[in-house]
């Protein structure tokens, strides 16, 4: 069989090159698949009242005009992982994400987006020093919708002591000035800035809550100064929008101590002790003085109000208390309603609607998510013989089924577990091995479970104590073989485990039938001893010999195998241990005996998934965060295919089925397929 290096694709390349690589690029486009449901990270409402915005952990911004009846994706430009939204009060057309890249904002109601002035981990305004590692905080000034404020930690580099800052923008985040001086940073590697609060009405009064108290200023950042709970480390501040001299404050004596609310009626001059309160955000109501809520868990609720100004605080439910309730990560009031909030779930499970609405001021709940899809997919797999369907392994809610004809989803067995992977049985219609977490174990508790009714049920295959947890399988000639602590073999005809390999492992995989099948796998007790590289083994007859590969270097996140070819296999990984800084596919065409590696491109993150194309063996997808690249001359040359993904999810599975169409899986943003309209 001809290797990678041969020409059995002249036609489509010549092709490709005569229309030019972009466009292929900008003719391949992901669809979004569902299924619906999955956690919301931050919703925010309009000035105008009808606009609401809700994030999702993946990237995406949903927006509904029409207070909710529809959805529509509205993240054109916006990169990284979704952190934060904010709204401008004054103007309904500006809004503000914080992701993981940066801070991006939007003067068109979210149609478009655009990184402001590249205020993020890589491309802060710089002073000397390493540069930044993380964005925690920004606030938008009620009453100036161009005055914005990040907080920003730089990144540690030897011999430096990692300091929180501040920065100011105001001009919509186009440019940005530093605006720290006096804060109490510098004295000490544990010193941290948290959040920050603006003024209702003054935007250059700013608050900031931080190891050492509350701080001030009064003059944008130009000068700050000590404010108030001095011996407290302060997590949260803020402001209320009708009394601006009320101002509220989370903090605590000591790492260990519980957390209480704090109340200034004096501008931070004098603090009053309010009430304990483990809160996590703090959100003030927009015109009503003394009203504000906190999300956090309350001994069962997940958002709790004060009415008077922080002297009491209540409950806010039903529907979002209860021990099966998702805690509350962030709320929005409606400013044109007062009475109507939105509460924005953290791990919504699987396939709930992480985004509820209330009308009548928190004593009723109705979902409000009808469209958005945010689930954690963690796992693919397709039943030999039906490309009429598609399975998902959800992380947080069992497996469910695609019908690729009616788009409509259907949830079968593991409900309420988190999937760690799931493979059918080729040999065995309606067969189905998965691995997911216990109901009441932790993330070491991943065990083998068995459907044979086309995943409807599972059960359990063994309760033996001494099976480790597992985190990968592979179905070999109606084996199973599960990775983990230690490899272990199923033969499901007896019932029994035979441990074969006591080495952790990351990855396994199988292809090929009979006594030439074939089983990879990839030893990463070498990551564990600190050593940086993955060891790679190979088995040409079955599993009874293995063999350890020349070791390609770096860690191998996956492998992914030719079903028709050999020699083929692919290992996949990024240089250096833990660091995931590179997107590089290390390839093989002698079976292991020796590789060489690609990287995808100069900027790419670690490639995490890599599959192959059983139609077009030189081409090759790699999936890493918010991208799926694609070589279709075996690694020589790459492109982006990212098109459509929300593009701060990491892509967690790619797989083809038997008609050659791509799906792909997303922590956050659900199932996706690639259209294609390439000759």
């Amino acid at each position: 069989m001809a290797s990678w290096r041969s020409c059995r694709l002249a036609g489509w390349i010549a092709s490709l090159l005569m229309a030019g690589a972009g466009s292929a690029e900008a003719q391949a486009r992901w669809v979004p698949l569902g299924p619906e449901g999955g956690t919301v990270r931050a919703v925010e409402v309009a000035a105008n009242g009808r606009t609401v915005y809700a994030g999702i952990p993946g990237g995406l911004v949903w927006k509904s005009i029409n207070r909710g009846r529809n959805w529509t994706v509205s993240s054109e430009g916006l990169r990284g992982r979704l952190l934060d939204l904010r709204t401008a009060a004054v103007n309904p057309g500006i809004v503000y994400a914080l992701t993981t890249d940066g801070v991006f904002a939007s003067f068109d109601a979210a149609r478009t987006w655009s990184v402001r002035n590249g205020l993020g981990t890589t491309t802060l305004p710089r002073r000397p020093g390493p540069g930044v590692s993380e964005l925690r905080a920004l606030e938008v000034a009620p009453s100036s919708p161009l005055s914005l404020y990040v907080v920003a930690r730089p990144r540690e580099g030897e011999g430096f002591v990692a300091l929180d800052e501040v920065y100011r923008s105001q001009d919509g985040g186009a440019s940005w000035v530093r605006a720290t001086r006096g804060l109490p940073i510098g004295f000490s590697p544990v010193e941290e800035l948290f959040d920050l609060a603006v003024d209702p009405s003054r935007p250059q009064v700013v608050y900031a809550a931080t190891t050492r108290g509350v701080w001030k200023t009064t003059d944008g950042g130009g000068r700050w100064s000590s404010a108030g709970l001095a011996d407290h480390r302060v997590f949260l501040v803020a402001v209320d929008r009708v009394r601006p001299d009320l101002v509220y404050a989370v903090g605590t004596v000591g790492f260990d101590q519980p957390r209480k609310v704090f109340v200034s009626e004096d501008g931070g001059r004098t603090w009053n002790e309010r009430a304990l309160l483990g809160a996590s955000t703090l959100e003030v109501h927009p015109t009503r003085a003394g009203t504000a809520y906190a999300t956090g868990f309350f001994d069962g609720a997940g958002l709790v109000e004060t009415t008077d100004g922080g002297r009491t605080w209540t409950p806010v439910g039903p529907g979002l208390d209860g021990a099966d309730a998702a805690p509350v990560q962030d709320v929005a009031v409606d400013p044109t309603r007062p009475g109507v909030l939105f509460a924005a779930l953290f791990f919504a499970r699987g396939t709930d609607p992480g985004l509820l609405q209330s009308g009548d001021g928190g004593g009723s709940w109705r979902p409000f998510a009808a469209g958005i899809v945010a689930t954690r997919v963690s796992a693919l797999a397709l039943e030999p013989g039906n490309p009429g369907a598609v399975y998902a392994g959800l992380a947080e809610d069992g497996v469910h089924r695609l019908d690729v004809a009616t788009g409509v989803w259907t949830q079968l067995g593991l409900q309420g577990q988190a999937v760690l992977a799931l493979a059918a049985d080729p040999e065995a219609p309606g067969t189905f091995y998965a691995v997911a977490l216990r109901p009441d174990g932790g993330l070491g508790s991943g065990q083998v479970y068995v459907s044979t009714d086309g995943a409807a049920t599972f059960q359990l295959f063994s309760d033996d104590p001494q099976l480790a947890a597992k985190a990968d399988l592979a179905v070999v000639d109606g084996k199973v073989w599960a990775a983990g602590f230690f490899i272990d073999v199923l033969d499901p005809a007896t019932g029994l485990w035979e441990r074969r390999f006591e080495l952790d492992t990351r990855e396994i995989a199988s292809a090929g039938t009979g006594p030439a099948t074939r089983v990879w796998w990839n030893d990463t007790t070498g990551l564990d001893a600190g050593g940086g590289q993955d060891g790679l083994f190979v088995s040409n007859d079955a599993g009874i010999n293995f063999a350890r590969t020349i070791n390609p270097g770096g860690e191998i996140l996956d492998i992914a195998l030719l079903a028709d070819d050999p020699h083929a296999a692919f290992g996949i990984g990024a240089t250096g241990l833990g660091t995931y800084t590179s997107g590089v596919v290390f390839l093989s065409d002698d079976a292991g005996t020796t590789w060489r590696s690609t990287p995808v491109a100069p900027s790419a993150p670690a490639i995490h998934q890599v599959v192959l194309d059983p139609a077009e063996p030189e081409r090759i997808l790699a999936g890493t965060v918010g991208s799926v690249y694609e070589s279709m001359d075996g690694g020589a040359t790459w492109i982006n295919l990212s098109r459509g993904l929300p593009r701060g999810a990491l892509i967690t599975e790619l797989i083809f089925d038997a008609l050659g169409r791509l799906y792909a899986a997303t922590d956050g943003g659900g199932v996706f397929r690639l259209r294609d309209r390439r000759p």
